[in-house]
C-alpha cells in the first residue's frame, strides 16, 4: 500500500510540474518575453548628482596647489588642460561622472546629525579635493572629497553650498 501512495504522489506532484510549465510556456507564448523581476532589470539612477553625461560640458579637478581642467568640444571629445585626450581617457572620464549619477550614497547625514568642527574631521574643511562639474546650460555643481570612513569602504563627500554629507563609496574619488 505504501509504494502505491509513493507512486500516486510521484504522478501527482509530476502532473502539477507539467501544468506549471505549460502555464509558463503559454505566458511566454502571450507576452513574447520571459517572465523577469522588475526591480532587477531596470536600475534608477540614484546618485548624488542629477544630470546626463552628455551634458557635462567642463570639470576642474582642485587639489591643493594642483588643478586640472577637463573640458568637452563637439567633434574633438574630452581635452585635458587644452590638450586632446585618447578614446580611453574619455572612457574613465565619462565613467566617473557617471558614477557620480548613479551610485547611491551609502548614508546621508543631515546638518542636525553632524557639527561644523566636524567637518575638518572628515576631511572637508578644507577638502582633500574638489570637483566643479558645469552643464552646457550653465548650471554649476561643486563637490568637496574628504576623508575615508573609519572602516575604509566609505568617503565623507560634500555638495559645497547644501548642508548634507554623503557618505559615497570610496572607488568613487578614486576615480578622479
Amino acid at each position: 500500500m505504501a509504494a502505491a501512495v509513493k507512486r500516486t504522489f510521484a504522478a501527482s506532484v509530476g502532473i502539477v510540474a507539467a501544468c506549471l510549465m505549460v502555464g509558463l510556456l503559454g505566458v511566454v507564448a502571450v507576452t513574447g518575453r520571459w517572465p523577469v523581476d522588475a526591480p532587477r532589470t531596470h536600475i534608477e539612477a540614484s546618485g548624488i548628482l542629477s544630470l546626463s553625461v552628455d551634458r557635462v560640458a567642463h570639470i576642474e579637478f582642485s587639489a591643493d596647489e594642483q588643478s586640472v581642467v577637463f573640458s568637452r568640444k563637439p567633434g574633438e571629445g574630452w581635452l585635458i588642460n587644452g590638450a586632446a585626450t585618447g578614446p580611453v581617457v574619455a572612457s574613465h572620464i565619462d565613467t566617473a561622472i557617471r558614477l557620480l549619477t548613479n551610485s547611491a550614497a551609502r548614508r546621508v547625514l543631515a546638518a542636525s546629525e553632524y557639527s561644523p568642527d566636524q567637518l575638518a574631521v572628515y576631511g572637508l574643511d578644507p577638502p582633500r579635493f574638489v570637483l566643479a562639474i558645469a552643464e552646457t546650460g550653465g548650471n554649476t555643481a561643486r563637490l568637496g572629497f574628504g576623508e575615508a570612513t573609519p572602516a575604509g569602504n566609505a568617503q565623507y563627500v560634500r555638495i559645497i553650498g547644501r548642508p548634507e554629507l554623503y557618505l559615497l563609496p570610496r572607488d568613487l574619488g578614486e576615480e578622479w
